[in-house]
């Protein structure tokens, strides 16, 4: 990215605005021609500089929001000054996606419970800073878990695992988040508010008539539906397993449209959930490690 001679003052008015208003905190950096550092302790400047890719890239500030109203307020304020947002779980991210120049919301320090399992359901309601095996010990009591296993789950956050619409291990038995997501409330880039879940016909109509950036979205999705849902159909790849673009062909049911499915890997490009509800599934009563010898590489990959 190009220096940006008045990044400096504007990350300082994002802090200036941001100060008082929020019930989390903030920690601004201090800005340096083609570098910028956080005035923090040297495990905090790694923790936000790397994720468990190779990439390193220092952020512009760090916010630890600790309710919705504070992301709102902190996406309200950046959208105003031109800074870019970038969510951030539990950076177990490969390639890079939970670094980069911009002002980083932290979800794990404040908004990381779990607010609801219903086990009749089969549903558990979280906050995005919501580690996976936390909120498994949790489903255990109930005889249930989150069907995708990443093997970063000690860590992972559930907010992470839609942004990158995780597997894990067992895919081919439980598929990806996508199959999995059931509703969330997300921060739309204007700072509004927004609950995405599934839809039929007559609901859907509905929220392309309600006023603001909510309703410009569901006008926006059901126009361009319209006019390019047969290439959507035709094009997209048949194989489930992928995370390239955005899962558009989740919506060409009219009958069950979920525009949270279509959050799903879009590594918060879209907008920035503060809370989420998963289906998950029984827990199975024995677990069976089989291991495979092969003498070459070229027999294990057939």
């Amino acid at each position: 990215m190009p220096f940006d001679p008045d990044i400096e003052r504007r990350v300082d008015l994002f802090a200036a605005a941001l100060r008082g208003q929020v019930a989390g905190d903030v920690d601004v950096s201090a800005a340096g021609r083609g570098a910028l550092r956080i005035e923090r302790d040297p495990v905090s400047l790694s923790m936000f500089a790397n994720d468990a890719s190779m990439y390193e890239q220092t952020p512009l500030a760090v916010c630890y929001p600790r309710e919705a109203r504070d992301v709102s307020r902190i996406v309200e304020v950046a959208s105003s000054l031109g800074l870019p947002l970038l969510p951030r779980g539990g950076a177990s991210s490969l390639a890079g996606q939970t670094v980069g120049e911009a002002i980083v919301l932290d979800f794990t320090r404040h908004m990381n419970a779990i607010l609801h399992i219903d086990p009749d359901a089969q549903t558990a309601t979280v906050q995005p800073g919501a580690v996976l095996e936390n909120l498994n010990l949790a489903l255990a009591e109930f005889g249930l878990m989150v069907g995708p296993d990443p093997a970063s789950g000690n860590r992972a956050t559930l907010g992470g695992m839609v942004a990158n619409n995780a597997t894990g291990t067992h895919s081919i038995v439980y598929g990806n988040v996508e199959r999995h997501i059931v509703s969330v409330d997300a921060v739309l880039s204007d700072g509004s508010t927004a609950t995405f879940d599934e839809a039929d016909l007559t609901v859907w109509r509905d929220r392309t008539t309600r006023p603001g950036l909510e309703g410009q979205i569901y006008r926006g999705l059901d126009e361009l539906l319209a006019a390019r849902g047969a290439i959507i159909k035709r094009d997209t790849t048949r194989h489930w397993r992928r995370n390239s673009g955005y899962r558009l062909e989740t919506l060409l049911d009219p009958k069950a449209r979920n525009v949270a499915r279509l959050l799903c890997g879009s590594e918060g490009t879209l907008a920035v959930l503060t809370e989420l509800t998963i289906r998950v599934v029984p827990k199975p009563a024995h677990t069976v490690l089989g291991v495979v010898h092969f003498s070459t590489r070229g027999e294990a990959l057939r």
